[in-house]
């Protein structure tokens, strides 16, 4: 597709605050970040796409404003 998915321990990736996991948008010239932001509270070390849900794993106990203990199921 277009977007790529990207995780780390980055703050900033885009153009935008986005901290540890972002969606950048690779069909424009300047690949910036989406509204995509579930800004996990830990790392992230995994990451699975299947269809419109990301599978991500990591250090965290929260992502999405939600409390998720280490894996989440997100909807891109």
């Amino acid at each position: 597709g277009t977007t790529l998915y990207i995780a780390g321990t980055f703050t900033f990736a885009g153009g935008q605050t986005r901290n540890r996991l972002a969606a950048i948008d690779t069909t424009i010239a300047t690949n910036n970040a989406t509204a995509f932001d579930p800004a996990p509270n830990g790392a992230v070390y995994g990451l699975l796409l299947s269809g419109t849900t990301l599978y991500v794993g990591g250090g965290f106990t929260t992502i999405g404003g939600q409390t998720r203990n280490r894996i989440a199921a997100l909807n891109t």
